[in-house]
């Protein structure tokens, strides 16, 4: 399952990529499907987002693989994206 390690690595990923702090992040599990939900803050705009993307939970259980995780954090940034796009023009 997701462990601290993985979600830090994810925040700090996220942090990196989208310049925004990370306010919060969680897991729900439901279903055999986890959802990792993020809140992320943009002190530039004054703007937060809340972003989640769903996997499937067999998908996890290998999750100390980095290619489980990159691919997570490559759908949460597409998914802050479009929400984003939604507030403001992105250059």
């Amino acid at each position: 399952m997701l462990i601290q390690k993985e979600l830090n690595r994810i925040s700090t990923e996220l942090q990196k990529q989208t310049g925004c702090a990370i306010h919060n992040i969680s897991v729900e599990i439901e279903d055999e499907q986890v959802t990792v939900w993020v809140t992320l803050y943009d002190s530039h705009w004054d703007n937060s987002y809340i972003v989640s993307v769903t996997v499937e939970e067999s998908t996890l259980k290998q999750f100390s693989n980095d290619r489980n995780v990159a691919e997570i954090i490559k759908l949460l940034i597409s998914e802050w994206t479009d929400v984003a796009k939604d507030n403001m023009t992105i250059h």
